[in-house]
């Protein structure tokens, strides 16, 4: 009961007005590994202008297994900041089986909102899977 009390409030931090309460709600959350997390965590990820949430995106891949296929599928959203994020997150698995989807990024021209590449996120996370 109390790991649940913990989730809920660092979910509720993630919405808080300062830039670095969220950051850390959302590192600690997925630290936790709580995959009931994982949908607030991208809402997070989604609407996050303020900062680069690229700790938290990197750290996705801490929920294992079961973040994979979704975080995979963030991949053919129309936002290009989730796609950004995503296909970074991507990268942190280990798992070769995203690289097809990838590869299929790279000519992703789509700018996030601090103006980066999603190609570029893309080659990034290719380049940590064929190390």
């Amino acid at each position: 009961m109390q790991k649940i009390a913990s989730n809920q409030a660092l979910i509720i931090a993630l919405h808080d007005s300062m830039v670095e309460v969220r950051e850390h709600a959302g590192l600690a959350l997925c630290q936790l590994g709580d995959f009931s997390a994982f949908k607030q965590l991208w809402a997070y990820i989604r609407s996050e202008t303020a900062i680069k949430p690229s700790q938290v995106a990197h750290s996705i891949a801490l929920f294992g297994d079961q973040a994979f296929a979704p975080t995979l599928a963030l991949l053919h959203d129309p936002n290009p900041n989730l796609r950004y994020w995503a296909a970074l997150a991507l990268g942190m698995f280990n798992n070769s089986l995203a690289i097809p989807a990838l590869v299929n990024l790279l000519h992703d021209q789509a700018q996030t909102h601090t103006r980066a590449l999603v190609a570029s996120a893309a080659r990034k996370a290719l380049k940590r899977l064929q190390a």
